[in-house]
This record gives structure tokens, sequence and C-alpha cells, in this order.
């Protein structure tokens, strides 16, 4: 976990020492009612997917595939997280939600120091199902983001119980890496 990241929650008392095992986190807050509890719970990290809304009004919500709707948009989560210390993940699952997702993000969320962290899925990986983002098109749009953001990079993944999973062995859990960066 990034410096940057720990500082914030040990600077406001959130942990008690620099460990990033200290830092708990809410996967998946993808509605209303998930994100009320989030906010509430003991989790200092808010992770959510974005997609944008399969119907009109077409804009980001909170979704991950094959879900195209939500009772939550991308605005209202962000405005809701606002009031709240914690730091967010936002994980991209559609290309065509990241640019105005994060026109949103910075006008929404304008504290210099809370954690944001950016993640999309640009590479495939063993038994991935679903393509990754197209990588230097995802690239080019993040470059521009401010410097406290930390850029969080993965790869699809897949895994179907009862059979044999390339790049796994079946008595070990499912893969998963992610590559963490800073702009400077």
């Amino acid at each position: 976990m990034r410096d940057q990241t720990l500082d914030y929650f040990f600077s406001r008392s959130f942990v008690t020492r620099m460990d990033a095992a200290e830092v708990s986190w809410s996967h998946a807050v993808n509605s209303r009612s998930r994100l009320a509890e989030a906010l509430t719970g003991p989790s200092l990290m808010i992770e959510a997917d974005i997609v944008m809304r399969g119907r009109d009004p077409k804009e980001p919500i909170m979704a991950h595939p094959p879900d195209t709707d939500s009772d939550i948009t991308l605005r209202e989560w962000l405005e809701r997280v606002k009031e709240y210390g914690k730091g967010i993940k936002l994980d991209f699952k559609s290309m065509e939600a990241v640019s105005t997702s994060l026109v949103l993000l910075q006008e929404v969320l304008t504290e210099p120091y809370r954690p944001v962290w950016i993640n999309a899925d640009i590479f495939s990986g063993p038994g991935g199902q679903i393509g990754p983002l197209e990588h230097h098109t995802f690239l080019s749009v993040v470059t521009h983001l401010p410097s406290h953001t930390v850029l969080s990079l993965g790869w699809t993944t897949g895994w179907t119980a009862g059979t044999d999973n390339p790049g796994k062995h079946t008595s070990s859990p499912l893969p998963f890496c992610t590559l963490r960066t800073q702009f400077y």
C-alpha cells in the first residue's frame, strides 16, 4: 500500500500504526444499501465497480458486469462518500465510463489528500472471460490525474469449479495480482 494512503489514515488516527494490514476494505459497494453499510462501518477503503448505464440517461453507475443498471450513479456515490473520511478505489469495467467518471471525480472530490485509487484490468490473464480495457486508451486518459492518485492495474482472471483452470493448481487460491504505481 502506498505510504501516502497509510499516512492519510495514520494522521487521522484511523490506524494506530503504519501497517497496511490495519486498513480494512469494503468491496463491491455498488448499491445505496452497500454504500450506507460501508460509510458507517469500520472499513477505511471503499471499492466499487463502474460501468456506463445501459439505458438512457447514459451516465456512469456503480455496477459490475453483467449488470448494466444500478440504484446509484457515480455522482451520487461520490457526493455521499465526500461526507466521510474514507478512501476510495474505483474499478472501471467499461472504457466508455472512464473519461466522464474522472471528470466527475475531480469535480466532486476536491480534497487533495484523500486516498483515491483508480483500477482497471488492462491485460488478459488466465481464464479471463471478459476482455480487458484497451490499455493504451486507459493509460492515456488517467495520466492527467492528480499526483496523489494511485493507479492500480490488473488483468482479467476466471475460475470454473470442477474444471482444470489454466495457470492455476487445483489446490491453490484464485490467481490475482495488481500492480500499483504512482504518477509524479
